[in-house]
């Protein structure tokens, strides 16, 4: 779907990490070339091959890669040069953990990152799937990612742990080269708190604290003054209200800068209007958008400004016809040659290996709940298989996607289980344990959806293999890695000993994402 908007709310619900888009698939409108053009995309998880299928019916297929986005963005700037118009290219954060490309790598990052340092991006921001292993953020550094952009990934509220110094840089100003354009630009992480996950090796600073920061209140009144925008890329939920607060510390200098906000995280297609001349923009998830936001300069220091919206399917002959491209005239070499280091690295890595032939499709949420619990893990991680006096439990925040019928390959069992969490134990528990454990888990959020707004009904909890177990039966219970330390937090409350609980590695070495393969070889037909 392609639409368009100048100004309107729009808000679309969904279930957990799923992007629920009504309507059918549209004509593509092309774009409109204004004083200031922003190409954004955010919460890739690196899906940069594309084939997001979670859409609307009737949706073109998104063929499209980081390749394409790379043409799209080339060929929009040769467009916007002829009419005298810069156009700017963002990435909001949460480029890791999703498919193959990226969670095959302990560090989750070291095959992805070279290739997305071939993508010209203008600005980019850090999201929270970057900030859940010291090994990730060690990566980022030890690689240079974060210097080869040049003073361009931001991170204006998140700091190394041990030097207490910014992870990139804290703002940046864009001067577009056609037009001098300039925009003030910052990149926030939402209030992550070190109990949501959070690695050690770094620390948020809140962003009610960062706005009082001098350095932030230098950058509003030196470079906020000088330039025409400010632009924002935050991490965090359209509807934060963080981001009123920040664009409410921004009008206390610059009353009447127009202010264009990125968000991200909760993987929706979303939009409002936060003051007459402030604007928040989502644009999907999983590279199943590409989002353009434009508008006009303001001649007066009063007046509402018109904020012009788009979201763009990324398939290839849509993002062509977007910008009055035939499909041949839309390719450039640099796009090419991206694309083609994509699938060459998805090739060596193995992840189009055929595991099995899935006869139904399994939707992310209850259903696929159901067959990860009743079928996969009992079968697979149970030892022996099915074994009555085992048990297990996870926050079913991490499985992230659809297992579609056809054929299952390596990378489909990464979209589904990316993380590679390994197993813990707590042997000879007794069933009136598990069952008060499971209401205590249950009586918050799981972690992966802290941090987001409480308004949305995300329909995520802890589940196990069995809720009810016999309350004096004796079980080994086990868990994924990830969900250690907040189970066993609410183990040794629920048992309310003086000596706390530790749960031991469980099958050393062994994943959840290999569980799924391996219960995908073993159960499924073979291949279609």
């Amino acid at each position: 779907v392609s639409t368009q908007s100048t100004g309107a709310l729009r808000s679309i619900p969904m279930l957990l990490l799923v992007l629920l888009v009504f309507g059918c698939g549209v004509e593509s409108v092309a774009i409109d070339f204004k004083d200031v053009n922003v190409i954004a995309v955010t919460d890739v998880h690196s899906w940069i091959n594309g084939g997001d299928r979670q859409l609307a019916p009737g949706s073109p297929f998104p063929d499209a890669t980081f390749g394409d986005l790379t043409s799209f963005t080339q060929r929009a700037r040769d467009l916007g040069k002829a009419e005298g118009k810069d156009v700017f290219l963002v990435d909001n954060g949460d480029v890791v953990d999703g498919t193959g490309l990226s969670n095959t790598d302990p560090d989750h990052c070291s095959s992805l990152l070279p290739l997305l340092r071939q993508v010209p991006f203008d600005a980019l921001n850090c999201g929270n799937h970057e900030l859940y292993s010291n090994l990730t953020m060690e990566a980022f550094n030890r690689t240079g990612y974060i210097r080869s952009w040049n003073g361009r990934y931001l991170t204006s509220n998140l700091l190394n742990a041990t030097t207490q110094t910014a992870l990139g840089s804290r703002y940046t100003v864009l001067t577009g080269p056609v037009s001098g354009v300039k925009l003030l630009t910052f990149g926030f992480m939402y209030n992550m708190q070190q109990s949501e996950g959070r690695c050690a090796a770094v620390d948020v600073v809140t962003v009610e604290d960062t706005i009082k920061s001098p350095w932030f209140l230098q950058a509003l009144k030196v470079q906020g003054v000088a330039v025409d925008a400010v632009l924002i890329l935050a991490h965090m939920d359209w509807q934060e209200p963080l981001l009123t607060t920040m664009v409410s510390a921004i009008r206390a200098v610059l009353p009447s800068k127009p202010v264009l906000i990125i968000a991200g995280h909760s993987h929706l297609r979303a939009e409002g209007s936060i003051d007459p001349r402030a604007y928040v923009f989502e644009p999907g998830n999983y590279f199943n958008t590409v989002g353009w936001a434009s508008f006009s300069l303001p001649t007066t220091s009063s007046g509402a400004i018109t904020f012009s919206t788009q979201d763009i399917d990324t398939n290839q002959a849509t993002l062509a016809s977007t910008l009055n491209l035939t499909s041949q005239q839309f390719p450039t070499p640099l796009g090419d040659s991206l694309t083609t280091a994509i699938q060459t690295t998805r090739q060596t890595k193995g992840l189009t290996k055929v595991l099995g032939c899935s006869s139904q499709t399994y939707p992310n949420g209850p259903v696929l709940v159901e067959l990860y619990m009743k079928h996969v893990v009992p079968s697979t991680l149970f030892e022996p298989p099915n074994n009555r006096s085992n048990w297990f439990v996870a926050s079913t925040t991490g499985l992230r996607y659809d297992l579609y019928a056809g054929n299952f390959t390596v990378d489909d069992a990464f979209k589904i289980l990316p993380f590679q969490d390994t197993f813990f134990v707590v042997r000879s528990l007794d069933g009136s344990t598990l069952i008060r454990l499971l209401k205590v888990l249950n009586s918050q959020p799981p972690p992966l959806l802290r941090g987001l707004p409480t308004s949305v009904n995300y329909e995520a909890v802890y589940a196990s293999t069995d809720p009810t177990p016999s309350k004096t039966q004796l079980f080994d219970a086990m868990w994924p890695s990830f969900d250690n330390p907040f189970v066993t937090e609410a183990l040794n409350k629920v048992l309310g000993s003086t000596v706390p609980v530790v749960a031991r590695t469980f099958r050393a070495g062994y994943t959840d994402t290999a569980m799924v393969m391996d219960w995908a070889s073993k159960h499924l037909a073979p291949t279609c």
